[in-house]
């Protein structure tokens, strides 16, 4: 397999290539220099916990500076999401809920947003891939790494080897294919939507459980005011009513979706009337944060 030439990373002042890993080794030794880093030892359930404050964000948003460039997105897919058929259907974002794989899609993201430029590939240590989705640098942690990376490849969505301590990660495409990844391109055309950095920047990567993270991935491929019937999830996008309601439920109460009610005449109510509920993200993931693109299969699309 290729591997990335080095002029593709940034210069240091003295004019030096800096790969992404040093610069994450970098921050992480501030980290645990005690700058930014506060362990603690809590008991749940007879356990002792380890918490980091303010790793997740230091070492994930050191590691999308290091790239370099104006870019502020990651574009991914619509095929990650769903079926692109009419009504949609289950896709590859539904295997990560139905196993509750969060950390898996939280590696997932962020190698999409690191594996930017041909031939998409990103390398870094295991250590670092933990630090940067907020688990503790731990023997543990790197085991929980690997189990991830390894259940990603049986299904098709990247493929891996070992570089020295490095882990080298290729993508492949979203649909989970096996096919090779084509940068925002689906059968000729563009079909992606846009991830902000934000997500790892502002720390929602860590703030969000795999239900929301799930449901803004969802939101942010739609139209700008959308319906998503919670009835429909399995049918959309194969994830339960449940999984909607929730993932719905904590992006209103944290602020990034807003909420209206309307109402429309139908003779199949009771009542006359139909009631339609339309979401609409907001902050960092309102709809000036979308690309254009095809729209998206499922019959919310037009709502």
């Amino acid at each position: 397999m290729a591997v990335r030439s080095s002029s593709c990373w940034p210069a240091s002042s003295s004019g030096a290539i800096v790969r992404p890993s040093a610069l994450a080794d970098k921050a992480i030794q501030r980290v645990n220099g005690a700058s930014l880093f506060s362990r603690r030892q809590e008991r749940q359930g007879g356990s002792d916990v380890a918490e980091s404050a303010d790793l997740e964000v230091s070492a994930a948003a050191t590691l999308l500076m290091s790239r370099g460039g104006r870019r502020t997105f990651v574009p991914v897919a619509r095929s990650f999401l769903q079926e692109r058929k009419p009504g949609g259907g289950a896709a590859p974002l539904s295997w990560f809920v139905k196993t509750k794989r969060r950390r898996a899609l939280d590696l997932y993201l962020l190698a999409h947003a690191l594996a930017s430029t041909e031939p998409y590939d990103v390398a870094l240590p295991a250590r670092t891939w933990a630090l940067a989705i907020g688990l503790p640098d731990t023997a543990s942690s790197r085991v929980s790494i690997s189990t991830s990376f390894t259940w990603l490849e049986q299904r098709k969505l990247i493929s891996s080897e070992r570089d020295g301590r490095e882990r080298r990660v290729w993508l492949l495409s979203e649909s989970g294919s096996g096919r090779p990844y084509r940068h925002g391109v689906v059968g000729g055309a563009l079909d992606y939507f846009k991830l902000p950095y934000a997500f790892w920047n502002e720390d929602w990567s860590s703030q969000l459980d795999l239900s929301a993270t799930a449901v803004l991935l969802i939101s942010l491929s739609l139209s700008e005011h959308f319906s998503m019937p919670q009835e429909r999830g399995g049918q959309w996008y194969g994830i339960s009513r449940d999984t909607v309601r929730r993932g719905l439920a904590t992006l209103v109460n944290l602020g990034l979706l807003t909420s209206k009610t309307t109402y429309r005449t139908s003779v199949r109510s009771p009542t006359g009337l139909i009631e339609q509920r339309r979401y609409t993200l907001t902050g960092p993931f309102a709809r000036q944060m979308r690309p254009k693109g095809r729209a998206p299969a499922s019959p919310s699309a037009a709502a």
